[in-house]
């Protein structure tokens, strides 16, 4: 009799994923790691890419040489969670098939793995962003949320240029009080992936000419 021969958890491990993306509120952060390098173990590596300036010309010699310099920095992992559960032909059927793999499994990663791979992204940031060191200036105090905002998103810009992407994470009080504000007009952005599903919706103010994601 012929056996079927079916890659259950390749399959499963990419519909986890792809929860994963849509269900993490850092998901976009994930596009970021497409060139890491990991081979086992608990290094990554991230590459880092350089290029020589702008020379003059000469119009006998031709250009100036010019380098290019591709390093490679390793990260070191610094988290090691896991869980594992234990279900039976016999738990499946009594529980009339809730309790199967796929039911557990995406509701294990919805309310466990996706909050908390968040905490964790979002505390990092906090924490290396508290390193940065601010020179202080006499400024006029700013009295409102959307006067800070600005305000930070102005120096951000003054380093990064404004044409560069930018994505600001706030809390819901925080965007609720933004929700209410007279100063700007809002509507709703849906981003797309290639195969035409909704990867997430996002609410995107504009004060004047700032664009606010």
């Amino acid at each position: 009799m012929a056996i079927n021969t079916l890659e259950m958890a390749t399959l499963f491990q990419q519909s986890l994923d792809k929860q994963m993306l849509v269900g993490a509120t850092s998901g976009w952060m994930e596009a970021n790691a497409t060139q890491v390098k990991y081979n086992g173990g608990d290094t990554v590596r991230m590459p880092e890419i350089s290029t020589s300036g702008l020379a003059k010309y000469d119009r006998d010699k031709g250009f100036n040489q010019g380098a290019v310099t591709l390093k490679y920095e390793d990260y070191k992992l610094t988290q090691d969670r896991g869980r594992t559960f234990h279900l039976d032909a016999m738990d499946v059927d009594e529980s009339n098939f809730i309790a199967a793999a796929g039911n557990v499994m995406g509701e294990f990663q919805r309310v466990q793995v996706v909050p908390e791979v968040d905490a964790y992204r979002y505390s990092k940031i906090a924490e290396l962003a508290k390193k940065v060191e601010h020179t202080t200036e006499a400024e006029p105090a700013k009295t409102t949320i959307l006067e800070m905002l600005d305000d930070e998103i102005t120096k951000i810009q003054d380093v990064i240029g404004e044409n560069s992407g930018l994505v600001i994470v706030m809390s819901t009080p925080v965007r609720t009080i933004l929700n209410n504000a007279k100063d700007i007009q809002k509507y709703f952005e849906r981003s797309h992936r290639e195969d035409g599903n909704i990867l997430y919706g996002r609410k995107v103010f504009t004060s004047e000419q700032e664009l606010i994601r």
